[in-house]
């Protein structure tokens, strides 16, 4: 059996979220394409696991679709972004440490 516990899991889905929570920071009030694009493939893999994490039968296959499709959609998105125009970004909110008051229990 995979050793993995619904708290990796859980620790997986707070980093999608804390992700998630940085890249529309650093959107902000502008619609920014790659942005949006990689807020919603962050969202579908949280959705995968979080239908995932109380059924240990599906892990194997869940780790295998993070570890080749799903990172390689997340791997591209990132990509993009590196290739978007940074003037539109900005950067101070990487410097920011973000809130972990909601995630942490």
């Amino acid at each position: 059996m995979l050793d993995c516990s619904r708290t990796t899991w859980q620790g997986l889905l707070v980093i999608l979220d804390i992700l998630t929570h940085i890249f529309k920071e650093l959107e902000g009030n502008n619609s920014i394409p790659a942005i949006e694009s990689l807020t919603v493939d962050l969202d579908d893999v949280s959705k995968r696991v979080s239908a995932a994490e109380n059924k240990p039968d599906s892990w194997v296959a869940l780790l295998v679709w993070l570890s080749d499709e799903g990172w390689e959609k997340i791997s591209h998105r990132l990509m993009e972004l590196l290739e978007f125009s940074p003037s539109n970004l900005n950067p101070e909110i990487l410097k920011r440490p973000t809130p972990l008051s909601g995630h942490i229990a």
